[in-house]
């Protein structure tokens, strides 16, 4: 079943199918991944020349923000040259009076999960519940074509599988608790320094369905 080992094979497989590659008209050069300048180790080499990694902050949900316009925002970050943009793939975040809203805040109805809503159960959120069983393909495919936009325009992603979660309040909105899902796995508590090993109540043995 997809579970969350599963998750982080999908999501490399996403990175290897589009790995920040060059744009078709540049397609018959080879493609490397980023990586340290050879000649200078204060730059990163990418798409044969020095680059340095700028970007801005609070922009991490533009995959799982089902309102949040992607290819504005990536157009954006070309017209302000920056290089770089960070997506959190799983990790989500409640609206508060100190910080109100993030693209990491959608509404419960606008958060898209690897995994589809099904129920016949609610989640913690009022929504219904995840089925681990399945992938969510609207997920995969909004994902898809931001890597896809973002190689076109240039743009290093970095795509953060695992994120601390803070407090009970915000694991209380992941599909991996217990409460959140109609296969009853994942740890009721959030644990800092064992959750992220995937060992934890189950979830690891949900591993045996490949995703691309």
């Amino acid at each position: 079943m997809p579970g969350l080992s599963a998750l982080v094979r999908a999501i490399s497989i996403v990175a290897l199918l589009a790995p920040w590659a060059p744009p078709v008209r540049a397609a018959d050069k080879a493609v490397e991944p980023i990586g340290i300048h050879p000649d200078n180790p204060k730059y990163f080499l990418f798409r044969g020349k020095p680059l340095v990694l700028l970007t801005a902050t609070e922009h991490y949900g533009s995959v799982l923000n089902r309102a949040f316009d992607c290819p504005k925002y990536l157009d954006d970050v070309v017209d302000k040259r920056m290089t770089l943009t960070r997506t959190f793939l799983l990790f989500r975040e409640l609206a508060s009076a100190q910080n109100p809203a993030s693209t990491c805040k959608p509404n419960s109805p606008d958060y898209i999960a690897p995994w589809p809503r099904t129920g016949p159960g609610k989640a913690q959120d009022g929504e219904p519940q995840y089925d681990l069983s399945r992938w969510n393909e609207e997920y995969f495919e909004r994902l898809h074509r931001f890597f896809q936009m973002a190689s076109d325009l240039g743009i290093v992603i970095e795509a953060t599988i695992f994120s601390n979660s803070y407090g009970d309040h915000i694991w209380a909105l992941n599909p991996l608790h217990p409460a959140n899902n109609i296969q009853g796995v994942g740890a009721s508590s959030y644990l800092r320094t064992t959750l992220c090993s995937m060992k934890r109540c189950g979830i690891s043995s949900r591993n045996s369905c490949g995703r691309s």
